[in-house]
């Protein structure tokens, strides 16, 4: 990302002098433009993976996403050998009243090929590799993870549709010649700066998954219950272990899918360890209220459980036919609708009641309320309320 601005504060800093008509510095930097224009969206690609891909380092293969702006400095090199006066002419005709030497139409064919051939290819290109991490990402977010502010990548999604939409409209400006109007000049550099600052402000915001996903202070801080409840639910967990073994008829064991049974072919657990884990899965969720941490990750319940991640997934997977996120928000929303409709909770916000069931925000607890309920928070406290009455 910092790679990233750093590109666009140099392409700024050129559209700003052409403005202002300082075509003696323009000309000296002019063969740089090109190449850092068709490295911007290489970049941001590369940036994408860097947040999304728990091994990402940066290896020589990745280099490919540079070679049309390498091609581009190949093919700019006879501008490096033109005189001063053949640069000046160049820079300050290249938009208005095109001269008629082979130098000058040359670097204009080149310039258009960038532009108009290369830089198009790559938005195409781009835009459809992109789409396809964001849509691996969130499948693998919703797996993992109980919440989905500052990790999820809708940001990116909206950032590369931005992109498109611009460059698609300042390309047809270009070409039927109304580019050069002040009005267009305004739009064009409000528009580029505005996506930029939004695209580093999300990023700053972006957390690192890919380090640390265990929230150490809730996984160290064994109970948040009296510490009589804790032993009992511990002691309980543990002889799970030799008293369900023994369990043939356990309600969950006929519910597995299809596409689960296939997708979970080669897993080595047994039905046994299933009961037992989806046992302790509910004392978790029933007893514990491990659900009221907001930051909970599927890691975070399987250091509880005293297993490994993969067979979390695979049991939330089979046995209720649900994602990670979609399986812990399921309690916090049955929770929340006991809250709502309690006397003793009347004096809370929804937003206190979101925050205390393990939500992060109003916005997030409302969106999941309507998913799991058919209404709003506060609509469903005013139905149950009349209902009552």
């Amino acid at each position: 990302m910092g790679v990233f601005q750093l590109l666009m504060a140099f392409y700024f800093t050129f559209n700003f002098l052409y403005s202002i008509r300082e075509f003696e510095i323009v000309s000296e930097v002019y063969y740089f433009i090109l190449q850092v224009i068709l490295m911007f969206i290489p970049v941001f690609y590369l940036y994408i993976l860097s947040i999304t891909k728990s091994d990402f380092r940066f290896r020589k293969a990745y280099s490919i996403h540079f070679l049309p702006a390498i091609g581009i400095g190949f093919l700019n090199i006879p501008y490096l050998l033109a005189s001063p006066a053949e640069k000046l002419n160049f820079i300050s005709h290249t938009n208005s009243n095109p001269g008629n030497g082979s130098m000058y139409s040359y670097l204009f064919a080149v310039y258009m090929v960038g532009i108009f051939g290369i830089y198009t290819a790559q938005l195409i290109y781009y835009s459809v590799m992109a789409f396809r991490v964001y849509r691996n990402h969130k499948i693998y977010i919703a797996n993992r993870y109980s919440y989905t502010e500052n990790i999820n990548l809708d940001w990116i999604l909206v950032s590369i549709m931005s992109f498109v939409i611009f460059f698609l409209f300042n390309d047809i400006f270009y070409l039927i010649g109304f580019r050069g109007q002040i009005i267009t000049q305004v739009i064009y550099i409000v528009s580029m700066l505005g996506t930029t600052l939004y695209v580093g402000y999300r990023g700053l915001q972006q957390y690192d998954i890919n380090h640390s996903t265990q929230n150490t202070d809730f996984i160290n801080s064994k109970e948040k219950n009296t510490a009589g409840n804790s032993v009992k639910i511990n002691t309980t967990i543990n002889c799970l272990d030799n008293t369900i073994l023994n369990n043939d008829n356990h309600e969950y064991i006929n519910v597995e899918k299809q596409d689960n049974i296939k997708k979970y072919s080669g897993s080595t657990l047994t039905e046994q360890q299933k009961t037992v884990l989806i046992s302790k899965l509910h004392l978790l969720m029933q007893d514990e209220k491990i659900f009221f941490n907001s930051k909970l990750s599927i890691e975070d319940v399987a250091v509880k459980l005293d297993t490994n991640s993969k067979y979390i997934s695979q049991i939330i997977n089979e046995t209720f036919n649900k994602n990670f996120y979609n399986f812990i928000n399921s309690y916090r929303i049955e929770e929340a609708k006991i809250l709502l409709l309690s006397e003793e909770n009347a004096k809370y916000s929804i937003l206190g009641i979101a925050q205390t069931v393990g939500f992060v925000s109003k916005s997030a607890f409302n969106s999941a309320f309507k998913r799991f309920t058919g209404l709003t928070p506060s609509a469903f406290k005013n139905n149950e309320t009349k209902a009552d009455s």
